[in-house]
């Protein structure tokens, strides 16, 4: 998958510009302690407890990921 294929997949799912890790990980499928190992380091806003991680970023870590 390329990143404009994962970030429009992930907009399509959340309906918004920012994710949380958890949500990542279940669009994705993947383990939430992986979700979290891959937003470390990515741009984010605090809101609440929430953090919640710009897609752009997440998708490009994501396609950074598969290609390996």
């Amino acid at each position: 998958m390329t990143k404009t294929q994962i970030k429009k997949n992930l907009e399509k799912k959340t309906e918004a510009m920012v994710i949380t890790a958890p949500m990542i990980a279940k669009v994705m499928q993947m383990r939430r302690s992986e979700a979290y190992a891959l937003c470390e380091g990515c741009n984010y806003e605090k809101r609440g407890r929430n953090t919640l991680y710009y897609i752009d970023d997440a998708a490009e870590r994501l396609a950074k990921r598969m290609m390996v």
